[in-house]
């Protein structure tokens, strides 16, 4: 409606402001906001450093595995066959080339050899 009693001069004017408001950096956000992208702050565990690998199996007390390195997961038996359910088993290697195979869901933690574990053991009440 102003635009028909402006004059043709302001009639730019008047329609600028009829216009959506432009939004400013200093403007609040109105609306929800997008998740930010996750991104690890991590690097993958190195395979060339040794760990002391925390485990704990059924029915036992914790077994801490010292100075291995982790070579690696795999699977107890073929994935094809009925038994791919059984799951992965993560390979350790002892100093002395050792091998040991714990199953993937029984290690706890991991600390590089000779660093202190930064946790404390708490038995269960």
């Amino acid at each position: 409606m102003l635009d028909t009693i402006a004059p043709p001069c302001l009639s730019s004017i008047v329609s600028a402001r009829q216009k959506k408001h432009m939004p400013s950096r200093f403007d609040p956000p109105t609306g929800p906001q997008p998740d930010p992208e996750y991104v690890p702050s991590h690097k993958p565990i190195d395979g060339s450093k040794r760990y002391d690998v925390y485990c704990a199996h059924q029915g036992s007390p914790f077994i801490v595995y010292r100075n291995m390195k982790i070579k690696g997961a795999t699977p107890l038996l073929a994935k094809d066959e009925g038994f791919s359910r059984i799951g992965d088993f993560v390979e350790l290697e002892s100093a002395t080339g050792q091998h040991v195979y714990v199953t993937r869901f029984s290690v706890l933690a991991l600390c590089e050899h000779g660093i202190p574990f930064p946790g404390e053991f708490v038995p269960p009440k």
